[in-house]
């Protein structure tokens, strides 16, 4: 993939704002909001990638549609019979309204067909796909091994150019070598032992881009890694404030961030040292390539992404047939801010949601949980103007694990009716002792109700339930009588929580 040289990013043409907002029907329901500290740790607590699949049950769930989680899918759907046992981390499901029924992997939909699937799969595959639909690629060609003097002519056609050697079938960034002369792309392949993709390099914003039926709903600009100064705060200490910020992410806090040989070094170039002070609001970049797991972020591009990349992004989706996806590509500054060069890098028809989704304090904004969101909207178009529940949440790692225990081959969630409620009461510390919560429970099962018990740091118990309102009523009656009047109703907790 082509990288940029950070820089001040400037505002694209108006126009894109409308391409990156919500269809016209889904814009008025609310989304799902985590910032909600229930919400949040219930998403907090998934430790893979199973939290795409959450995102999207979550999406169906909270709209009344039913969702089961299942051990395998080859009984379910034939589209997935292929895969692995992997339904202990959650990540098959299928989705119904009581008409129709659909089966998802992940994010990824039984209406992604595998030809379709493995355009993605394949870099050179997914690149001649899009050359074929006269859409912008960048000028490249895989060299296999042994044969570095097929190189020679794209080398030529670019002479005071740089390039890129990607690995075919890569992922994660890795075995990328970035900006490299002629000289060292031949010493590279020469000494090649699998096919490597050679591409001219491409200065530009890298943004993924999300589409979901010929509409983009999302757009994150990968950011390399930086800090924002606040003219009090060396560099050195807004690295460990922003530390101590991304230790309290779901994704970021599992990525490297720090001042390390590289960084140092990246400062130095640029006539900076760890001990200066940045003015506020100044950025200050530790290194020049976006990724985020070389420290980088993703920043909200939704009114940043130029109306021309927009339409882009939605052709090169429908060249690979995709009912959604995930699209990298580079939007390239030239004269007209109307007209710039984009360059698609790669699609992937079952792209990782959650970083764009999860808010990140002077990162991402709260959004809600749009992209999937729009899949559930394009898969079951009725459920748009359904009632919506945008706090209520499940326990995702405990369905995880009854899944992996082997006693159970599907887990389904309740289905939310018309007359449900939504309802949270929250217990003092000083008032629950174990009796108390064994009777919540007891009382819960008696009568089917979906009841989530989750302490605060202060010690308080967060009574969270989605419950036809006549029975909530009765659990109320029968679980906290001594308790009914004095405890506080529908107040979400501010503080984090833990489950009980």
């Amino acid at each position: 993939m082509a990288r940029r040289k950070p820089h001040p990013q400037r505002k694209a043409h108006s126009a894109s704002a409308s391409r990156t907002a919500p269809a016209p029907a889904a814009a008025k329901r609310p989304s799902a909001d985590f910032t909600d500290s229930v919400m949040k740790q219930r998403l907090h607590a998934i430790p893979h990638l199973g939290s795409n699949a959450y995102l999207l049950a979550l999406a169906a769930w909270q709209r009344g549609l039913k969702v089961t989680f299942h051990y395998e899918m080859a009984s379910h759907c034939p589209r997935f019979a292929h895969l692995p046992f992997s339904g202990y981390r959650g990540e098959f499901l299928t989705i119904g309204d009581g008409r129709r029924h659909h089966a998802f992997y992940r994010v990824m939909g039984d209406r992604t067909t595998q030809q379709a699937s493995a355009a993605c799969e394949s870099k050179p595959h997914t690149l001649d796909c899009w050359r074929q639909a006269g859409l912008p690629v960048a000028d490249g060609q895989v060299i296999e091994v042994g044969h570095a003097a097929e190189a020679e002519p794209l080398l030529a056609r670019h002479p005071q150019g740089r390039f890129i050697l990607k690995p075919v079938a890569g992922t994660l960034a890795q075995g990328i070598h970035r900006r490299l002369s002629a000289d060292q792309v031949r010493d590279l392949l020469n000494a090649a032992s699998e096919p490597l993709l050679l591409e001219e390099y491409v200065e530009g914003t890298e943004y993924r881009v999300f589409v979901t039926a010929g509409r983009v709903v999302a757009a994150r600009i990968r950011r390399p890694a930086c800090i924002l100064g606040d003219g009090t705060r060396t560099i050195a200490e807004c690295v460990a404030h922003k530390v101590a910020q991304r230790r309290q992410h779901p994704v970021y806090g599992q990525e490297p961030f720090g001042l390390d040989e590289v960084s140092l070094a990246f400062l130095a170039q640029q006539g900076r040292s760890p001990g200066d002070v940045p003015a506020p609001g100044e950025v200050v970049y530790l290194n020049d390539i976006p990724d985020t797991h070389l420290g980088g972020d993703l920043i909200d591009g939704d009114d940043r992404l130029p109306s021309q990349a927009a339409s882009i992004a939605i052709q090169a989706t429908a060249a690979l047939g995709l009912p959604h996806a995930g699209l990298d590509m580079l939007v390239c500054e030239t004269d007209s801010v109307d007209a710039p060069r984009v360059v698609l890098l790669e699609a992937n028809q079952n792209p990782y949601i959650q970083l764009s989704t999860v808010p990140m304090p002077g990162i991402l904004p709260a959004k809600g949980n749009r992209i999937a969101e729009s899949i559930i909207d394009d898969y079951f178009p009725s459920s748009v103007t359904r009632p919506r529940f945008p706090r209520a949440s499940f326990d995702f790692t405990a369905i995880c694990q009854m899944l992996t225990t082997g006693i159970v081959s599907e887990v389904s969630l309740p289905v939310l009716g018309a007359d449900w409620v939504h309802e949270r009461l929250t217990l003092p510390a000083t008032q629950v002792d174990q009796a108390i919560v064994d009777r919540i429970h007891q009382v819960r099962l008696r009568h089917g109700l979906h009841v989530q018990l989750v302490k605060s740091e202060t010690g308080d118990v967060i009574v969270d339930a989605v419950a036809p309102r006549e029975r909530w009523a009765r659990f109320c009656a029968q679980a906290l009588p001594e308790r009914a009047a004095s405890v506080s109703t529908s107040t979400p907790p501010s503080t984090t929580t833990t489950p009980i």
